[in-house]
């Protein structure tokens, strides 16, 4: 179903995009990263928390191989978005997607599921 604004409205949008591309510039021009990239953001949002209980925890920001290290383990991290139910306002189940020729031999895997709308961690 297709889905079209209204001109205010797309506007708005784009100032909105104006400012996230200022502050990602600014984090590319610090660090090489794009903050953009796929699965930038959702691995920030992880360590924020796993760093807490785990100290060595460390993420790769580089497109192939293992989503994270801590001290030597390699670590897959998968993580996928879901809503509220209406009725009941309790969240259902998730699944997680591995890549069909993906390594899978990994010590450590960390999954989260996060709200569709504010993207904050609902389990991990």
């Amino acid at each position: 179903m297709a889905k079209y604004l209204e001109p205010q409205v797309l506007a708005q949008l784009d100032e909105y995009r104006r400012k996230i591309f200022a502050l990602r510039e600014e984090a590319y021009k610090l660090t090489g990263i794009d903050v953009l990239d796929n699965d930038t953001l959702s691995a920030l949002s992880i360590y924020e928390i796993v760093r807490q209980y785990d100290p060595d925890y460390n993420i790769n920001f580089a497109r192939n191989g293992e989503d994270a290290k801590s001290l030597g383990v390699d670590i897959e991290m998968k993580a996928s978005r879901i809503e509220r139910k209406k009725r009941s306002g309790v969240y259902g189940l998730a699944g997680v997607q591995f890549h069909a020729m993906g390594n899978m031999e990994y010590s450590r895997f960390i999954l989260v599921t996060r709200d569709k709308a504010t993207r904050a961690l609902i389990r991990i």
